[in-house]
């Protein structure tokens, strides 16, 4: 409050208050991606990788409607392989979580639910 209060008079104006709030965005900001190690090239290239991934997805759409009017069955199977493709770079470029890479998995859930196979003890009133 100090700092939007410039002329000490206990009111905040319309000017001290953009003046303090030009001040926020811009140094608490710079200060944020100093402390987190981002500098102006990180982002550059976190435009630049934006853009090509924008890029990359608008030539999908137009190859995929493309697609949709070909005159020969070759350009559809190419059309169709570029879909099967970049289903499998999602597939490769997905980082996996530990518990789908673990062989344990199917054990872990036993031990959760008790090891039981679905088949009731026959007590309790069953929903009816």
């Amino acid at each position: 409050f100090a700092y939007a209060d410039s002329d000490g008079s206990g009111l905040i104006t319309q000017d001290e208050f953009e003046e303090a709030w030009d001040f926020l965005t811009e140094h608490l900001v710079n200060k944020v991606l100093h402390e987190l190690g981002f500098g102006p090239t990180d982002i550059l290239i976190a435009i630049i990788m934006s853009a090509l991934t924008l890029l990359c997805f608008f030539f999908f759409i137009f190859f995929a409607m493309q697609g949709w009017y070909n005159d020969t069955s070759f350009q559809s199977c190419v059309q169709s392989a570029l879909v099967a493709g970049s289903g499998k770079v999602a597939t490769l470029v997905k980082k996996r979580v530990p518990d789908e890479k673990d062989a344990k998995v199917g054990a872990i859930m036993g031990s959760i639910d008790g090891g039981d196979d679905g088949v009731g003890d026959g007590e309790g009133e069953g929903g009816g």
